[in-house]
């Protein structure tokens, strides 16, 4: 549960900042301060550092989507297949890499492909 709570931060945040300052630096300012936040509060409390950590990264993958294709419910809805296709494709792909960001391409594809299915389906029951 909370790893849904923490891919969605992270995309969210991610996407409103990109409009702002670029993608690429909202990705990394806003993981940067997340994992600084993490390992202010790993000092208090036993937390899975590591885990939070990606799963906030690879859920700002998913919010350097462009803003002319995607708007912020497409954003939480990839975020949440994220976590989906990260705990079950990064298993596959361990030790060699790419699992951050190929989750965060699945759900983004995932989304718009099943937005682009309904509108299509909408559009041929409509006639």
């Amino acid at each position: 549960m909370i790893e849904i709570i923490i891919a969605l931060s992270g995309g969210l945040i991610t996407y409103y900042l990109s409009n702002k300052v670029g993608a690429v630096r909202a990705s990394a300012g806003s993981s940067l301060v997340f994992y600084i936040a993490l390992v202010l509060v790993s000092k208090v409390v036993t937390i899975p550092l590591d885990l939070w950590s990606l799963i906030f990264y690879g859920g700002s993958f998913v919010g350097m989507s462009s803003s002319d294709r995607a708007n912020p419910i497409i954003i939480a809805s990839a975020c949440l297949a994220f976590v989906a296709f990260y705990f079950n494709v990064a298993v596959l792909l361990e030790g060699m890499g790419g699992g951050l960001g190929l989750s965060a391409f699945l759900s983004v594809l995932f989304i718009l492909a099943c937005k682009s299915a309904i509108f299509k389906a909408m559009t041929l029951f409509k006639s």
